[in-house]
């Protein structure tokens, strides 16, 4: 019995090896990775035009913009167990929209002016993710929620003027997403993503001139432009990553 309890210490004692217990961290720590690309759509942005205004019809104006595109980049670990994952990630957006109008008064006339407005936005997000026990071979469902900062720029064209940026300040939101997983391969998958977040940020421009003149008359429109963007649309994301 003694040289069985001998063994048994020794046997221990190897397990508690430093050796042995930093390979396990070191590998907890260099495994359950994901790596993940994207194509994105979001449905609509927004643009609050007078958020500074004592008035408060003035202050909820809004401009909502059609939808645009972008892609990003999301990397995961896997953390606690196999369905709980941490994620940090980043994309481009971009939207264009040229088919919005602008009408200038003076004395009793009023001339209608074409505007087109472009928001960019790049954001970095923590997001956690959990997979929903599986109901088919292959294929994941999970649910997710995070933070974000999200930084951009607003630039528009009017009466042959274009704004030039001051000033830019991110905003911090959250957001709520869905999506399935298909697994191709134990290491290959594709993946649709649905995602409502409260993305936005404070962009301070100035255009060049403050007026038009238009058959001798002369139209004045507002030269400093103070906005909040929100890029609050339904985003919709097509992706595939590789586990490793």
């Amino acid at each position: 019995m003694k040289k069985f309890y001998f063994i048994l210490l020794l046997f221990f004692i190897g397990k508690a090896d430093p050796s042995f217990a930093q390979k396990n961290f070191l590998k907890g720590l260099t495994s359950g990775f994901s790596f993940f690309t994207s194509a994105n759509f979001i449905t609509y942005s927004t643009i609050q035009v007078n958020p500074y205004s004592s008035d408060l019809a003035e202050k909820n104006s809004i401009v909502e913009l059609k939808g645009g595109y972008g892609y990003g980049f999301t990397l995961k670990k896997r953390v606690f167990s196999d369905n709980f994952f941490i994620g940090i990630s980043t994309e481009y957006y971009k939207s264009t929209d040229d088919g919005l109008k602008e009408y200038l008064t003076a004395e009793t006339n009023t001339v209608a002016g074409r505007v087109s407005e472009t928001v960019e936005m790049i954001p970095l997000e923590i997001t956690s993710f959990f997979n929903i026990p599986q109901a088919l071979e292959n294929l994941n469902i999970y649910l997710g929620g995070g933070i974000g900062f999200y930084f951009g720029n607003r630039v528009k064209k009017f009466a042959g003027y274009e704004t030039v940026t001051i000033s830019r300040q991110p905003m911090a939101g959250i957001k709520v997403l869905t999506g399935v997983e298909y697994m191709l391969t134990p290491k290959f998958a594709l993946n649709l993503q649905f995602e409502f977040r409260e993305a936005g940020f404070i962009v301070k421009s100035r255009f060049p001139n403050n007026n038009i003149t238009i058959d001798g008359i002369t139209y004045y429109f507002p030269q400093e432009l103070n906005s909040k963007i929100y890029v609050d649309g339904l985003k919709i994301s097509l992706g595939a990553g590789i586990y490793f």
